[in-house]
Order: structure tokens, then C-alpha cells, then sequence
């Protein structure tokens, strides 16, 4: 019985760690959406491409049509990365990588530095915003990412869930029934 609730725990835990995964890609799905707008001339949801540029940039200068949809790309092929669950050791490695890096992102916005990983992101304006939204934002991506590179395989979870089949009276989101 007790090999049985810990089957019924980790199904109950892996669905809960799908749940993390599906939100990150998410969000990680929405940026590149907005990514693509500005690539594409939209200053969403700003008025103006000044707006846009001093909040989300923090600098006069608007990013490229190409830096914008490089940026769209990346963050769509983080979340398919993150979406689906990792069972080759380099998925493994580029969500922790990934996980890192925005990690390293948040550390250097919340103490007012991005300009360091991205020059020119200097404005008063941003830096405020940065420290208020985007660094936070990065550090939950970068658990959410994290999270997402310790889930098991498809194979783990599908033998798990076949063993546990009968946990569903017995455990509801994780907790014992």
C-alpha cells in the first residue's frame, strides 16, 4: 500500500509539474506573440513606438525588424522546449541552460543592470519597469523552465500512471483524499 501512495504522490506531482510546464510555455509563447507585433511595426501595448521603446527597451533607439522576430523565434522554440517533456539529456541540459539564463536576466534587473547584458538599456523609466515586471517575470520563467527540465519522461510517467491507475479516488491535485 505504501509503494502504491508513492506511485499515486509522483502521478499527482508529475501532473502538477505539467501544469508549471504548460504555463511557462505560455508565457513564453505570449512574448513571442508580442515580439512578432513589434517586429512587425506594432507598438502594442503602448501608443507609440517611443512609448514602446523607452518602457520595454530602455533606450530611444527601437530594436530591429530581424533583432524583434530573432527574439519571437527563440522564445517560441523555448517554449516547445519547455511544453514537452524531456527525456534526451541535452533537452535536459538546454532547459537548465535556458533556466540560467533567464535567471541571470532577472538577477541583472533587479539590481538595475541590464545595461550590462543589453548596452544601451539605460532610461530611468525602464529600469523602474524592469525592476517592477520584467526581472520578477524572469525569475519565475526561470523556475518555471527549471521545473520543466526535472520532469520525468513520457515513458516514467506513462508506467507510472498505468500503475496508479486507481489514485484518482485516493489523491486530488497532490494531496491524500
Amino acid at each position: 500500500d505504501a509503494t502504491r501512495d508513492r506511485v499515486c504522490h509522483l502521478v499527482a506531482m508529475s501532473r502538477a509539474d505539467d501544469r508549471v510546464s504548460n504555463v511557462t510555455a505560455g508565457v513564453l509563447l505570449t512574448a513571442a506573440g508580442l515580439h512578432v507585433a513589434w517586429g512587425a511595426g506594432s507598438s502594442f501595448p503602448f501608443r507609440s513606438t517611443a512609448e514602446l521603446t523607452e518602457n520595454v527597451v530602455g533606450s530611444p533607439h527601437p530594436p530591429s525588424r530581424s533583432a524583434c522576430f530573432s527574439v519571437a523565434v527563440l522564445l517560441g522554440g523555448i517554449a516547445a522546449a519547455v511544453a514537452v517533456r524531456p527525456h534526451l539529456t541535452v533537452h535536459r541540459r538546454l532547459l537548465q541552460l535556458t533556466s540560467a539564463v533567464l535567471g541571470l536576466r532577472a538577477i541583472a534587473g533587479f539590481a538595475g543592470r541590464t545595461d550590462v547584458l543589453v548596452p544601451g538599456s539605460t532610461s530611468a523609466l525602464f529600469r523602474r519597469r524592469d525592476r517592477q515586471i520584467f526581472a520578477p517575470l524572469c525569475a519565475l520563467l526561470s523556475a518555471g523552465v527549471w521545473s520543466s527540465s526535472r520532469r520525468s519522461s513520457p515513458k516514467t510517467v506513462s508506467r507510472d500512471a498505468e500503475a496508479g491507475s486507481s489514485c484518482r479516488q485516493r489523491w486530488v491535485g497532490g494531496m491524500r483524499a
